[in-house]
């Protein structure tokens, strides 16, 4: 495992100023709050990407932007350990845990490096890269797909999700009066972006700044079949599978 940053008590993550304090976050949170930024390993992404590289072609090397601990990223190093794994991530709290999971568990094929995006400029090319759960917080959002799929390697495949109006639309009366979320007061402050509708895209504008039409990747790795199992958290087969709200898409390059 190698890693580009070293660990400095003095340094200040740049990440976003309207969401929250992303590095106070990886710190401190705990319990359901901290894996509410997990997304990745709650839906189970390891596992639907598996699916999709068994349908199409699994890659030699695998980048995952805006990761935090490297949920995703990890398991498939540890899965395939002959997979090139680049994790990168704009807070040093959470590259640090994402280091000491890929010491404890041996991983010497995982590279861990900062990046923030929209920005994004590896010095190399990837066969496969993956953002999910981060572009909420970005709001340059389609400057950063457009930087993502620059990073893709000809034959390769881009694979994010994204906010749309139906996201914004969704968790603004979630979070607001009687909704699930109201007792939540972090939330409207995380999400501010996306509530603000600064950042939402959608197919026609994604096609449009990429010069390729996406794919549901829900539906590529069949992942309707893959969350129906028993073993499936109910939380998560019920709106979080909603393709209109919480839609992902793959792209080839």
């Amino acid at each position: 495992m190698t890693d580009s940053t070293r660990d400095d008590p003095t340094h200040h993550d740049q990440t976003h100023d309207a969401t929250i304090d992303w590095h106070r976050f990886w710190t401190d949170a705990e319990g359901d709050h901290r894996e509410s930024a997990r997304p990745g390993e709650t839906h189970g992404m390891a596992d639907l990407l598996d699916r999709l590289f068994e349908r199409t072609k699994y890659p030699d090397s695998f980048a995952a932007v805006g990761c935090g601990p490297a949920d995703c990223p990890l398991e498939l190093a540890e899965r395939h350990p002959d997979l090139d794994v680049f994790a990168y991530d704009a807070t040093e709290s959470a590259r640090r845990e994402a280091r000491e999971r890929a010491a404890d568990h041996d991983l010497p094929n995982v590279t861990i490096e900062e990046a923030t995006l929209p920005a994004f400029d590896p010095d190399r090319s990837f066969d496969a890269v993956y953002c999910y759960a981060v572009l909420h917080y970005v709001e340059e959002a389609a400057r950063a797909v457009r930087n993502l799929y620059d990073a893709v390697a000809p034959g390769g495949l881009l694979v994010f999700n994204y906010p749309n109006r139906f996201t914004r639309a969704e968790w603004d009366r979630e979070s607001t009066g009687d909704g699930v979320l109201a007792d939540r007061p972090d939330f409207r402050e995380r999400f501010q972006l996306l509530l603000e509708g600064r950042n939402l895209l959608s197919y026609d504008r994604i096609e449009a700044e990429l010069g390729a039409r996406p794919r549901s990747f829900w539906s590529a790795a069949d992942a309707e079949e893959y969350w129906s199992r028993e073993e499936t958290p109910p939380e998560v087969r019920t709106g979080l599978t909603d393709a209109a709200i919480n839609p992902c898409v793959c792209v080839p390059k």
